[in-house]
């Protein structure tokens, strides 16, 4: 563990925020923003509202969602290829190293 690592401030714990309920980890409202990375994409369109209701119990009427997706036509998405990769080093090469 490292050393300044207080579990006062950081609670980091395994869930499924389709089934798990927050509060047995997380006090209610006490929450200031919970961020949320590729998380939506992986839940099924039926159990999102139960995700979104987990959240809201934990997270302080003033609090934030902050959340990163998929979206159509994302580069996240795209295959990288040898051709990208060439295109993005004849373009940009110049301009990485000073």
């Amino acid at each position: 563990m490292h050393k300044d690592f207080t579990d006062t401030q950081v609670n980091a714990f395994v869930c499924d925020l389709t089934a798990d309920d927050l509060n047995k980890q997380i006090p209610s409202s006490s929450i200031d923003i919970v961020t949320m990375i590729f998380v939506l994409s992986a839940v099924s369109p039926e159990k999102m509202p139960l995700v979104m209701q987990n959240i809201r119990k934990v997270l302080k009427p003033t609090g934030h969602v902050l959340f990163r997706d998929y979206a159509v036509g994302d580069l996240a998405q795209v295959p990288c290829t040898f051709g990208m990769l060439f295109y993005f080093f004849l373009f940009f090469g110049n301009h990485i190293n000073p």
